[in-house]
């Protein structure tokens, strides 16, 4: 009897905890999920957790060294291959990037004479350091490593997005992140929509006829397809017509994965533009939440993407927990590599202590399946063409955060599909720039996750402002409402002792509504108050 009593108890104890936890944090209740990227669903709430964790490590990196502030590409120098951009040119202040002109460079330093820029990579510890400390002549500044900016620039066929290093050289410019920030700047209209079309456009795979028959065998080999498997052929007597629906949809897989980063990365950029905009009221810039709920806001897929992109990022770092041990990130300059090493293991330190929430071996399955690769293939043919159609963006600004975050995607997908964290692979290298684009988006996209909730928790508090102004200013509302009607009632014998009776009347009724809404309150306190006394009696009776 008595250990009844101790489970009823419990049991009571645990279910009224739940019920005042839901009622007094209803936004805290976990309705969203993240799926395609494991075997079972992820909470947001876990991924939230993580992104405030990591977020610290993040903003010392892309902030607090030279490595990761700057970044080498050919902004201006290449033409777009698609359709001519002259009509779609942006000639507003905020497109405008502030860059590093060769021309500022020494003689002896500048690309037509240096040739291909050389660095290290964890595959190359015993290159000779460059034969100065100040490569670029100061022309960063006197307080920056010019020995973290070069790098060695190598092609290689695995690489899902086209290498900045690859570029015509004279074009070649350098950028501080730090100084030109991802923000709105106006660009918009028919040129952008077209780019944007264009890019998803690139989500049309072509797939060959009998790419889904070798499969059958081996459909217990990837666990999202044997969970398909199971539901589709569950009551089904034409087992294989519904195999042949599931191994379509299956090899959709790699396809909404495509799309899904393509979606993220356009709502994260969208996330960042409506966070710093441009009010053109006071000139300075602050959060729009109607531009952001408008792009991102009212579209729970576009949200669910950002936490996908997350995840996809978050495992690729942690694929190379092994590789960056013996990286070399500043040749030369012994003081800066150390401190960039000691931030950089500290973030992948970090994050191989979380669980593993992406399985990229769901997709590509190569070792059963020959024409998996060329699924593979014609992804990463398809990722590098989306990264061509950066060179049409009008916007400079746009176009320079549009190259880094597609070549920190592209970087993401070479390590999850090409890389092995497993086997020491010394044919698998990462470019400087490779690898500060991947640092830099990942920061991007935390970035955004942080001001989704930022968004949402003023929406929340809107509607929760809204309610309450909404009950003050219905009774006010309905006081002047019948103080009109009162007067015009007795405007045939109106005085002002009529009006004071009927302000009265309406007085009285505020002031009742007013106690009965201060009463209401108390009440609630005082459950919760009791509530608590309850469980201390509780607890000391265990004790």
């Amino acid at each position: 009897m008595f250990r009844w009593k101790v489970f009823f108890s419990l049991l009571s104890l645990v279910c009224a905890w739940i019920l005042v936890d839901i009622i007094s944090n209803p936004s805290k209740k976990e309705t969203h999920w993240l799926s395609d990227v494991a075997s079972y669903p992820i909470p947001f709430s876990l991924i939230e957790k993580i992104a405030l964790e990591l977020d610290p490590f993040l903003k010392s990196l892309t902030t607090g060294t030279d490595y990761f502030k700057y970044y080498r590409l050919n902004l201006f120098g290449t033409q777009c291959s698609f359709w001519g951009v002259e009509d779609g040119l942006c000639g507003n202040y905020a497109c405008m990037v502030d860059t590093l002109e060769e021309s500022a460079l020494p003689e002896a330093w500048k690309l037509s004479s240096l040739g291909k820029i050389r660095g290290l990579t964890a595959e190359q510890p015993h290159h000779h350091a460059s034969s100065t400390g100040s490569p670029l002549g100061g022309a960063l500044g006197s307080g920056t490593s010019e020995l973290c900016v070069y790098e060695e620039s190598d092609h290689s066929k695995r690489d899902y997005c086209i290498p900045e290093d690859e570029s015509t050289e004279e074009n070649i410019v350098y950028v501080s992140l730090v100084d030109n920030p991802e923000r709105y700047t106006g660009y918009s209209g028919p040129s952008a929509h077209q780019v944007w079309r264009a890019i998803y456009r690139e989500n049309c795979f072509v797939l060959p006829y009998d790419f889904v028959v070798p499969l059958k065998e081996f459909s217990s080999a990837n666990k999202l397809e044997a969970i398909m498997l199971h539901k589709n052929n569950r009551g089904s007597q034409n087992n294989d017509k519904k195999y042949n629906a599931m191994m379509q949809e299956s090899v959709c897989l790699e396809k909404r994965v495509f799309y899904r980063i393509i979606s993220g990365m356009h709502a994260s950029i969208s996330t960042h533009l409506c966070k710093e905009y441009l009010n053109k009221m006071t000139g300075l810039w602050e959060p729009n939440l109607q531009c952001f709920m408008e792009r991102v806001g009212n579209h729970s897929d576009r949200i669910e993407n950002i936490y996908f992109n997350y995840v996809l990022i978050l495992r690729a770092l942690a694929k190379l927990h092994n590789y960056l041990k013996n990286y070399t990130f500043c040749e030369g300059d012994v003081k800066s590599n150390a401190i960039t090493k000691h931030k950089v293991n500290e973030l992948i330190r970090k994050i191989t202590y979380f669980p593993n929430l992406f399985d990229e071996k769901l997709m590509f399955d190569t070792s059963h399946n020959n024409h998996a690769m060329h699924l593979k293939d014609e992804f990463r043919m398809r990722f590098r063409n989306v990264s061509k159609l950066m060179d049409c963006v009008s916007c400079d600004k746009c176009r320079l955060w549009g190259k880094i975050q597609v070549a920190g995607f592209g970087t993401a997908l070479k390590i999850l599909f090409e890389f092995n964290d497993s086997l020491h692979q010394d044919n698998f290298l990462l470019r400087r720039t490779e690898l500060v684009a991947l640092i830099n988006t990942f920061n991007r996209v935390s970035s955004s996750i942080h001001f989704i909730q930022e968004f949402h928790s003023e929406v929340y508090s809107n509607k929760k402002k809204s309610a309450d102004k909404s009950i003050f200013f219905g009774y006010i509302s309905h006081f002047f409402q019948n103080i009109v009607k009162n007067i015009i009632s007795y405007k045939s014998a109106f005085n002002v002792e009529n009006f004071i009776k009927s302000f009265n009347v309406e007085y009285n009724n505020i002031k009742d509504a007013l106690i009965f809404i201060f009463e209401s309150w108390l009440k609630v306190f005082k459950i919760i108050y009791m509530h608590i006394k309850n469980r201390k009696s509780i607890w000391g009776y265990f004790l």
